[in-house]
């Protein structure tokens, strides 16, 4: 079996383009969850019960994971760049809520692309 995956290629508001990946592994899922509890601290007290500081930013640092994983490369006219952190940090909100969109129904295992 290939590790290769169908790319999708979508349209963004700003004009580029973006490859995007057609399905999450279950390693990307694994890896995207575990992201969204970094600083989290969990401790069990005596009394047994589970007490836990929630990282107040976890909704938005699996957000960027899913589009960090899910964006294989970007096409700025005919030149191709694969995404990075920075990349992704200069991105457009609009185009990042674009590629977000697309990606999150492929994440949650609710869409077939």
């Amino acid at each position: 079996m290939s590790n290769e995956r169908e790319l999708k290629t979508i349209d963004l508001p700003s004009g580029i383009k973006a490859n995007v990946v057609t399905y999450f592994t279950r390693g990307e899922v694994r890896a995207i969850k575990q992201s969204r509890w970094a600083g989290t601290e969990i401790s069990v007290e005596a009394s047994e019960d589970i007490s836990g500081k929630i990282n107040p930013n976890a909704e938005d640092l699996q957000d960027d994971e899913i589009v960090f994983q899910g964006v294989k490369s970007f096409l700025f006219g005919e030149e191709s760049k694969q995404i990075t952190r920075e990349l992704l940090d200069g991105l457009d909100i609009k185009d990042f809520d674009a590629c977000l969109r697309e990606l999150k129904g492929l994440f949650l295992g609710g869409k077939r692309s």
